[in-house]
C-alpha cells in the first residue's frame, strides 16, 4: 500500500474528511438504528467522548483506536483552518463535509432489524464498504464499533499509537503554520509530505530467532 493509499484508507473509513461542528449537551437520539447511527457519527466527528460512548459499544481494544479516531478527525480540522487562515484558499485541505454525506445517506439506506441486532445498508454503497451493524442495549441502539475498526484493521490503518502520532503530527504543523515558519504554501506541503511520510510505513513484521537446533 502506497503512503497517499494508506493515508486515504485512514481518513476515508474514519470518515475524518469533515467540518467539525460544535458540540451539543442535548441528548442523543437513540430510539431507533438511522438516529443512533448519526449520533454515532456526530460525537465522534466532535471528539465528543461521552456522546460516542453513549451511541457506540464495543471492547476497549476497539474503544482506544475509535477515540484516537476523534482526535485525528479535530486535528486534521485544525490543519486545513491553520493552512487556510495563512495562505488562503489555494491551501486548503481537502476536507468534505462527510457530516452531511453521512445524514444524506443515511436517509435512504435500508435498516434490517432482527431483535436487538439491526444492521444498515446504503442504496448505492462505496466499493470496499460494509454495512454498519448496532445493538440495542438497555432500551437504546448503539454502534458495533468492530464495523470500523475491523475494517480499518483489513487496511493496515487501525493501530491506536499510529493513528495519534498522525493526529500530533497534524496539530503540531497547524501550530507551526499559525507561528509563522513557512513562507509559502510550497514550503507547507513539502513539510505536510516530510513530517507524514514515515507515519505512513506499515509496521514490519518481526519474528521471533529460531531457536538453535538440539
Amino acid at each position: 500500500m502506497t503512503h497517499r493509499h494508506a493515508l486515504a484508507s485512514i481518513l476515508a473509513i474514519a470518515l475524518v474528511s469533515v467540518a467539525v461542528r460544535p458540540a451539543t449537551t442535548r441528548a442523543a437520539d437513540l430510539s431507533e438504528p438511522k438516529a443512533a447511527a448519526m449520533a454515532f457519527a456526530t460525537a465522534m466527528m466532535t471528539n465528543d467522548g461521552p456522546g460516542m460512548h453513549a451511541a457506540g459499544i464495543g471492547n476497549d481494544e476497539q474503544w482506544k483506536v475509535t477515540e484516537t479516531l476523534a482526535k485525528l478527525v479535530v486535528s486534521q480540522q485544525k490543519l486545513s483552518e491553520a493552512a487556510t487562515a495563512k495562505f488562503g484558499a489555494e491551501a486548503k485541505m481537502p476536507v468534505n463535509n462527510q457530516l452531511k454525506n453521512v445524514e444524506d445517506k443515511l436517509k435512504d439506506a435500508d435498516v434490517a432489524i432482527n431483535g436487538d441486532e439491526a444492521t444498515i445498508t446504503a442504496k448505492n454503497p462505496q466499493p470496499g464498504s460494509e454495512p454498519v451493524k448496532l445493538k440495542k442495549e438497555g432500551g437504546n441502539w448503539k454502534v458495533v464499533l468492530e464495523t470500523m475498526t475491523g475494517k480499518l484493521r483489513g487496511a493496515g490503518a487501525g493501530d491506536p499509537e499510529r493513528l495519534g502520532k498522525l493526529a500530533d503530527a497534524m496539530s503540531e504543523l497547524a501550530d507551526d503554520i499559525s507561528a509563522g515558519k513557512f513562507a509559502t504554501v510550497a514550503e507547507m506541503r513539502q513539510a505536510l509530505m516530510t513530517r507524514m511520510a514515515p507515519l505512513m510505513q506499515p509496521a514490519r513484521a518481526t519474528s521471533a530467532p529460531a531457536a538453535p537446533a538440539k
